[in-house]
C-alpha cells in the first residue's frame, strides 16, 4: 500500500511553487485535478515496480498531458513528485542543479515515455534504508 498525496496538497504545491517566481496560482482543469489525484492510485497497480511507474506517471501527467494549473505544471509536477517518492520512502538524488529541470522539459516535449521516466527516476532514486 502506497501513500498518496490528496488534492489540497497538490493545490499547496502549486502554490508555493509559484509563489517563488509571482506567477499566479489558480486550478485551470478541475476534472485534470482530479483525475491526477484519483489516476495515480490505479494505474499500474499490478505491476512490479508500481511505485515508480506511479511516480512517471505524475511527471508525465502534469507537465504533459493534462495541464492543471494556470501556471507552474513543470514545477508542480517536479515537486509533487519528489515528495510522493519521498512519503513512500525514497529520496530523490539529483546529480547536477539542472538535471531534474531538464528533464522534465523534455517530458513536457513529449520526448519521454512512461518506461523512460521510470528507468529515470530508478537511476537517481536512495531508499530511506540506505
Amino acid at each position: 500500500m502506497f501513500n498518496y498525496l490528496e488534492r489540497e496538497e497538490l493545490v499547496s504545491i502549486n502554490r508555493e511553487v509559484v509563489k517563488l517566481s509571482g506567477d499566479p496560482h489558480g486550478i485551470i482543469s478541475e476534472a485534470n485535478l482530479n483525475h491526477v489525484i484519483e489516476a495515480v492510485k490505479l494505474k499500474y497497480e499490478s505491476q512490479g515496480d508500481s511505485l515508480f511507474l506511479k511516480a512517471a506517471f505524475i511527471i508525465d501527467y502534469l507537465a504533459n498531458k493534462g495541464h492543471v494549473f494556470i501556471e507552474g505544471n513543470k514545477r508542480t509536477a517536479e515537486t509533487a513528485t519528489i515528495t510522493f517518492l519521498r512519503i513512500n520512502g525514497f529520496f530523490f538524488e539529483e546529480r547536477n542543479q539542472n538535471e531534474l529541470a531538464d528533464f522534465v522539459l523534455s517530458v513536457a516535449r513529449g520526448e519521454k515515455s512512461i518506461a523512460a521516466i521510470e528507468k529515470w527516476l530508478k537511476e537517481r532514486i536512495k531508499g530511506a534504508s540506505e
